[in-house]
């Protein structure tokens, strides 16, 4: 069953409701899923020229925008928001990135079309958009690249399907079975697949909520686990 799943069926029966579905645990402010469809349309009118890198600091804005590109269709690559220039710029050439979206007022990468989004927003700011390069070895229908971390040779360039993306998040939903009642708390980082597939796809294929965090924090850990009524952790 999870092999049918498509981004772009799941938003549609999610966007029914009003429910909150990407909280920011400091505030308990986030999105419905109706929101994140609405960026999606943005995405989608936008025609960015992916591979796109996502580099947004605000989880809820970074996680709506991450699956809003997956239904228009784009291939992007999540990045550090934190990471200095000269690490986004050699992941722009390593990726082979033809844009980047990063929030308003942040320093903009060089090479490539740079775009400004938010929760609700997506604007171009400006660039030129980087040649178009073919990826070693990538599958048809590739929607996340993201590159290995390098600890035992050269980093290589991993493209994953939206089909294995979801097969993946409807494992977790499954083993832990998630209903539309349950909200997950997840502080991990969302330029790494942990964050994006376990805590915010499992929780787009539950229908449910996901608590997210822009740095994890052993002093507020409990107390927003409280204060956001988690039933599950992904840690």
């Amino acid at each position: 069953i999870s092999g049918m799943l498509r981004i772009a069926d799941l938003l549609e029966t999610r966007s029914t409701g009003s429910t909150a579905a990407l909280v920011e645990g400091a505030t308990g402010v986030g999105l419905a899923w109706a929101d994140v469809a609405a960026q999606a349309d943005r995405w989608e009118a936008a025609r960015l020229p992916g591979p796109v890198g996502l580099a947004l600091a605000d989880p809820v804005a970074m996680a709506a925008n991450f699956v809003a590109a997956l239904r228009a269709g784009v291939l992007v690559a999540p990045l550090d928001p934190a990471a200095p220039a000269g690490d986004h710029a050699a992941r722009i050439a390593e990726l082979g990135l033809r844009a980047v979206v990063v929030e308003a007022g942040t320093d903009a990468p060089t090479g490539v079309e740079v775009w400004t989004a938010g929760r609700r927003d997506l604007h171009l700011a400006g660039g030129t958009a980087g040649p178009a390069r073919a990826l070693p070895e990538s599958p048809a229908g590739a929607r996340l690249i993201m590159a290995s971390s390098g600890t035992t040779g050269t980093p290589k360039i991993i493209p994953v399907t939206e089909s294995q993306l979801l097969d993946t998040a409807a494992g977790v939903a499954g083993h832990l079975e998630l209903d539309p009642d349950d909200r997950g708390y997840s502080p991990l980082p969302l330029f790494h697949i942990n964050g994006l597939v376990v805590g915010v796809l499992s929780a787009l294929v539950a229908g449910s909520t996901i608590v997210l965090e822009r740095q994890f924090s052993r002093r507020s850990f409990w107390a927003t686990v409280e204060q956001r009524r988690a039933t599950w952790l992904n840690l």
